[in-house]
């Protein structure tokens, strides 16, 4: 199966496409390329030719319009926006003795096809996520788990007095409806720490918290 694969995407390649090779397993990735690298070299389309996994490729082409992390954060505090796109694919013009030029269209070449016809990825989003590391946040991270005995009202109408929220709301001007929405997500996740159904787990026995 994966000398069929490389086969074709050897042939493909030849007939001036990109082709992006994907696998749920980082593991099968790095070995199938390995093997065939020599293979590729043979027919110059080394360049042409990737494999990674499912995760990689995503997050290849989305930084290939910016990186949606770096631009969300500038916006949220109010930087300069600056997009670090990849440049376009150029077209070529035809070399004797070497692989018809590009044409500028990309194939995707999967290969475990059936697992991503499964659970855990058909249907499924990619959902990047932007960290923001303020010590505002962290101050009413901390000041919420410090009243997590009050009832969920109460909690958030102390939460939403407090010096802290007055200096998230400082720090991100706004966006204080973002600011707001999240807090209210703290206060009820806090209070409903020991509800089973919630994921992640908090163990309090060993102070962890489990992601399935």
């Amino acid at each position: 199966k994966s000398v069929i694969q490389a086969i074709c995407d050897v042939v493909l390649a030849l007939l001036g496409f990109k082709i992006h090779g994907i696998c749920y397993s980082e593991y099968l990735t790095t070995r199938d390329y390995a093997d065939f690298l020599q293979l590729f070299q043979a027919f110059k389309v080394q360049n042409r030719i990737e494999y990674s996994t499912i995760t990689s490729f995503s997050e290849k082409k989305a930084l290939a319009k910016g990186n949606l992390r770096k631009l969300t954060e500038d916006l949220l505090l109010g930087s300069s926006m600056v997009s670090e796109a990849a440049a376009d694919v150029m077209v070529g013009v035809p070399v004797e003795g070497m692989p018809a030029p590009l044409n500028g269209e990309e194939l995707l070449s999967v290969d475990e096809i059936d697992v991503f016809f499964g659970p855990s990825f058909y249907g499924q989003t990619y959902n990047q996520v932007a960290e923001l590391r303020l010590p505002e946040a962290r101050a009413i991270l901390t000041k919420i788990w410090s009243w997590r005995t009050c009832s969920q009202q109460e909690l958030l109408e102390k939460v939403t007095a407090s010096d802290e929220y007055t200096a998230l709301l400082n720090k991100l001007p706004g966006w204080e409806f973002i600011v707001k929405r999240e807090v209210e997500s703290m206060c009820s996740a806090v209070v409903n720490l020991d509800a089973c159904e919630l994921e992640p787990h908090y163990s309090r026995e060993k102070n962890r918290i489990g992601y399935k």
